[in-house]
């Protein structure tokens, strides 16, 4: 356990997201209702899945928040947790294991419901700083959507690309991205250009080595026609009847 007086209690209140449009007036019945909790390095506060009924806020140390091995987030000082499951009745959407020594405050439900029924500007204060989670949440979820939807579009090209029906262009709403995917779209793109040149380069080559087989070929063939003996013969008749018909000429002359 850790010793934390109320005027503490009351500057990380004001400090802390949820309650931070709170009037400081009324923070005091907030603080006097906080209890203390502490955790060893590695100990767990909750598991996924577990009915929750109290919002933590992180008084000092670290929390990791995750789902088996995977971990969502680390919070540290000032942050609150867990007030979704102290508003709502709901299950814990995630596990919570201190990282270090860590002391947090809590707030119990029945807690919240009584100070939000005395005051209703606690109530809209509360109710203002969670839409606003609300409307970030539905900004991230749009962002991520999207992220998506151009990973999906990277994957599509790649299988056009494979088909040999590749668009030029088709990435370039990706590429303009700053982040890692931004940066895979480029690539992609000097790639698929490097392989569409040298695949021109290589029908190029082709077209010329068939040019070439084809004058070979033929050239083969001529000397195949021009080396038989009735090519011959038939050169010599022609050349026999090239020497009638120029005597046949100068007789004509003469004449």
């Amino acid at each position: 356990m850790f010793f934390c007086t109320e005027d503490e209690k009351i500057s990380i209140l004001m400090n802390t997201r949820i309650f931070s449009e709170v009037p400081v007036d009324h923070l005091g019945d907030i603080a006097s209702r906080l209890k203390s909790v502490y955790l060893k390095p590695g100990e767990n506060l909750f598991e996924e899945g577990e009915e929750g009924s109290v919002m933590y806020i992180v008084y000092q140390g670290l929390v990791q928040v995750h789902v088996g091995e995977r971990e969502f987030n680390c919070l540290g000082p000032g942050e609150a947790f867990g007030e979704m499951a102290a508003i709502d009745h709901q299950v814990r959407s995630a596990s919570v294991t201190a990282v270090e020594e860590t002391s947090l405050l809590s707030l119990e439900r029945s807690d919240l419901y009584d100070v939000m029924e005395k005051d209703p500007n606690i109530v809209k204060a509360i109710i203002h700083v969670l839409s606003e989670n609300v409307r970030t949440g539905l900004k991230d979820m749009t962002r991520d959507f999207l992220y998506i939807q151009q990973v999906h579009q990277i994957t599509s090209v790649a299988r056009a690309i494979e088909m040999g029906d590749y668009e030029a262009g088709s990435l370039d709403e990706v590429a303009q991205r700053e982040d890692e995917l931004g940066q895979l779209a480029r690539v992609f793109q000097d790639m698929v250009r490097e392989v569409y040149a040298r695949e021109k380069r290589l029908k190029q080559q082709v077209q010329e080595l068939r040019i070439e087989l084809d004058e070979s070929r033929q050239q083969e063939q001529v000397e195949e026609i021009t080396g038989t003996e009735y090519f011959q013969r038939l050169r010599k008749e022609a050349g026999d009847l090239r020497k009638i018909v120029g005597d046949m000429d100068s007789a004509v002359d003469k004449f």
